[in-house]
């Protein structure tokens, strides 16, 4: 139990870390010249390119894409979206996760929809196996069954958000012995979420309320597979 005293500290701790995260993000953005949506996109396809690297999934893909696929098992493993071998089913992947994430985003998001077109396109271009969702996001944009989103008003930062707050979150938990989340039914529930979301509302950030940041850690979690 995290008593009030070592709660506020943690809370102030978080916040001093937000501004400082955010106050980097802006000036590497207005330093480069960058406007906020293509920021946005970099940001998508250094997330798909970080997730690809470490996908036991797509390094297949790559050391055998000079072969025939059937040879290798890997023409249906990537048509069922599994692994070379049939080996772990596709949610456990973080990079084919990452890309469900992104395929359900893309329809209402056009900066997850760019991003997805530029990663798709390497595939295209270098001629590299590619799995199931990349195949599906390609063949929907040929079909025209989907199409780029317009964009109204300021860019999602949805997963800025989440790339800023994910870390604090782990943090607390593995430095400070906080669980992730709490029972929402205690009334002064202590956890990492907790803290997080009194920080962001000091801080006047979005999102604030503990359903919102419990939502994104389970989210990034899922998609990270940290296990906590």
């Amino acid at each position: 139990m995290v008593d009030d005293d070592r709660f506020e500290k943690l809370v102030r701790r978080a916040e001093e870390q937000l501004r400082e995260q955010f106050a980097v993000y802006d000036e590497i953005r207005n330093g480069l010249g960058f406007a906020a949506r293509d920021e946005q996109v970099a940001q998508h396809i250094t997330e798909l390119q970080a997730a690809r690297a470490a996908s036991r999934v797509a390094a297949k893909g790559f050391a055998h894409q000079q072969m025939p696929l059937v040879e290798f098992g890997l023409l249906v493993a990537f048509n069922n979206g599994l692994s070379p071998e049939a080996e772990q089913t596709p949610s456990k992947d973080p990079y084919i996760a990452l890309l469900r994430d992104f395929l359900e985003q893309a329809p209402s998001d056009a900066t997850v929809f760019d991003a997805l077109s530029l990663h798709a396109s390497e595939y295209v271009s270098d001629g590299i196996a590619m799995p199931n969702e990349i195949r599906r996001f390609i063949a929907a944009r040929l079909r025209g069954h989907l199409k780029r989103p317009s964009e109204k008003g300021a860019p999602r930062n949805a997963r800025l958000i989440h790339a800023l707050i994910y870390p604090l979150i782990i943090e607390l938990v593995e430095q400070h012995d906080l669980k992730p989340t709490h029972n929402e039914a205690e009334e002064n529930g202590t956890s990492a979420c907790a803290v997080i979301s009194k920080a962001m509302k000091n801080l006047g950030l979005l999102p604030q309320s503990y359903e919102a940041i419990k939502r994104l850690y389970l989210k990034e979690n899922a998609i990270q597979g940290d296990g906590f």
